[in-house]
């Protein structure tokens, strides 16, 4: 049979075949590998879901009061505050007043003192035993100090209170004076004045030191006298002394509410509602700003009953944000919760459906911008001890 020599096929039908043949299962494998890789890079398979734990905390009134204006502009939403900042202040005429009353009763208690000074000084006239005019004389500067401690403490709370007007007097005066709407000579006078307010304290302060020293010494030579002489000096005394005690207890209280006016921030955040303003009668306890962080600590998740993972300190955990572009980062199991409970509701992946899970606190990955309060999609990565293949 005659062989007819081979044709060969023309180039372009080469270039036919790849172009239908070839190029559709290398576009189809390209596809497939291209979909796998944005699948787990935008995608990916999350099994559990995070929450960036958002803190928020209500400022409330300590005490009872009338909340006063602060210097500066008002807080209004969305301001920025500082950790200690003074957020509110109450105001302080009610404690001025009973500072004022206390010296009063003092000035009666100190006349009463005087008295039973003279009354004791008639009865050693009759008496012969050194040693019992000595105890009483030394009970009598024993009363004194005491009331002197007393009046001390209390200048030094009225002075306290004094100090804090002119200082807030300055804190608003200082800004008009900077944009020329008030005299410097203003702001220097209350500048004077608050000094003078400071060194009335720190003087009365040096005093105080003073006279509770040597009420201390008194009352150790005191107490080397025998009982006899100790309940008669107690018989003599006693109602002035427990007057005087309740004058302790009552300076002890003014100080506590004078300490109570200023309310200050407890955390760095933004003012996210105003309850109360300047102005307003507000009870203890009751709310006065909420204060929200921008920033946060970490992220709790909720491993369910029906996953076979078991979380572990160090575990390593894949966080990816469910905004786009969905970049992830990778974090630890920083701490495990003792037992189960239920699951937040916004964490549900049916919101109809109650779930229980383990909490799990995990640190916040490097790299990630995330807000406090933010939902985020968690991988943890099973451990051998997981028992999953």
């Amino acid at each position: 049979m005659t062989r007819f020599p081979v044709i060969r096929t023309p180039f372009v039908q080469h270039l036919r075949r790849i172009r239908y043949q070839l190029f559709p299962v290398l576009m189809f494998a390209g596809a497939v590998v291209l979909t796998g890789y944005l699948w787990s890079r935008h995608v990916g398979l999350p099994n559990a879901v995070g929450e960036v734990v958002a803190v928020r905390i209500d400022a409330v009134s300590p005490i009872d009061g009338v909340l006063a204006a602060v210097p500066g502009k008002p807080l209004e939403l969305f301001d920025m505050v500082q950790a200690g900042q003074v957020i509110a202040r109450l105001d302080d005429r009610a404690a001025v007043a009973a500072l004022a009353r206390m010296h009063a009763d003092l000035a009666r208690l100190r006349i009463e003192l005087d008295t039973a000074g003279i009354t004791m000084l008639e009865r050693q006239a009759a008496l012969q035993q050194d040693e019992t005019r000595e105890a009483r004389a030394l009970a009598l500067d024993i009363e004194r100090l005491r009331l002197g401690i007393v009046e001390r403490q209390g200048l030094i709370e009225t002075d306290r209170a004094e100090l804090a007007r002119l200082t807030e007097k300055y804190d608003a005066v200082k800004p008009l004076v900077d944009k020329g709407l008030e005299s410097r000579l203003t702001l220097v006078d209350i500048e004077l004045a608050r000094d003078v307010a400071r060194q009335r304290i720190e003087a009365t302060a040096r005093a105080l030191a003073e006279a509770q020293a040597q009420k201390t010494a008194c009352e150790e030579r005191l107490a080397r006298f025998s009982g006899s002489q100790a309940a008669d000096l107690q018989k003599m005394l006693g109602p002035i002394r427990e007057a005087i005690a309740a004058e302790e207890a009552r300076v002890q209280d003014v100080r506590r509410q004078m300490e109570s006016l200023e309310i200050r921030a407890p955390i760095t955040g933004l003012v996210m509602a105003v309850y109360a303003w300047p102005g307003q009668t507000v009870a203890a306890g009751s709310r006065i700003l909420a204060l929200a962080s921008a920033d946060s600590e970490y992220i709790v998740s909720y491993v369910r009953e029906d996953q076979r993972i078991r979380p572990a300190v160090g575990m390593a955990v894949a966080v990816q944000v469910r905004a786009i572009p969905r970049n992830t980062a990778l974090a630890q199991v920083e701490r495990v919760g003792p037992q189960v409970e239920l699951v937040p509701p916004h964490q549900l992946r049916d919101p109809k459906v109650p779930e229980w899970g383990l909490p799990v606190r995990i640190t916040m990955p490097p790299g990630l911008r995330l807000r406090p309060g933010e939902l985020v999609d968690v991988a943890f990565r099973h451990t051998p001890d997981d028992g999953v293949r």
